[in-house]
């Protein structure tokens, strides 16, 4: 999944013990430095009007609708509910 909000692009990687949040270049989408590691029983969502989520602090937009379904996934495989927001634009 990749995010961005504002002048920052992030990239959050969910794995089964984890959530690592990784601040990336701009342009090319290299990882430049991890920012957050989270347990793994972190919620992504609820997502705040169209598309915004808030993980460990950082408020990040949710630029594609397969990055919506991933959030979505990733709350439900620890229980979370988590419906999509109304629209992305």
């Amino acid at each position: 999944m990749a995010f961005a909000l504002g002048v920052r692009n992030y990239v959050v990687a969910v794995t089964d013990r984890a959530v690592v949040i990784i601040r990336t270049s701009l342009s090319m989408g290299y990882p430049k430095e991890q920012v957050a590691r989270l347990p793994r029983a972190t919620r992504l969502g609820p997502f705040v009007g169209n598309g915004v989520i808030t993980v460990g602090g950082i408020e990040m937009y949710v630029w594609e609708v397969a990055d919506l379904q991933a959030v979505q996934d990733a709350d439900g495989e620890i229980g979370y509910d988590c419906p999509a927001p109304p629209s992305l634009w």
